[in-house]
């Protein structure tokens, strides 16, 4: 598992990396940022409710799938995040997955005050 607590505090966000693969298209990366937002909105109280019921299947998909959209946006603190998550789930470790979803919200907000620098930038 590939957690926080075990290598060097992460970047929230690499935007240079994303601007690489928008070609320097601000519009783009903009646009993949605001999409990424819009995702973490509506998954992370999902993970939330898959742990609750005890969903282990689904919550590793649905981490997986975040995982996929943080390294693509570039917020490797964020896919960490959401790598621990799904292992954790993976393995059925319920007793863990609510502190790194934890981990998971707080990186989230990381994310978000970045983002926002950018906006004032």
């Amino acid at each position: 598992m590939e957690s926080k607590q075990n290598c060097p505090e992460l970047p929230c966000l690499e935007y240079q990396q994303l601007l690489e693969r928008c070609v320097g298209n601000l519009d783009i990366a903009d646009r993949l940022l605001a999409k990424f937002d819009d995702q973490l909105s509506e998954e992370l109280p999902q993970l939330r409710q898959l742990l609750r019921i005890e969903n282990v299947d689904e919550l590793a998909r649905r981490a997986h799938s975040l995982k996929g959209a943080a390294a693509t946006v570039g917020a490797p603190a964020l896919r960490a995040a959401a790598a621990d998550v799904e292992t954790l789930a993976r393995e059925s470790r319920l007793d863990l997955i609510a502190g790194c979803l934890a981990n998971l919200e707080m990186e989230r907000s990381r994310f978000a005050e970045a983002v926002a620098e950018l906006d004032t930038a």
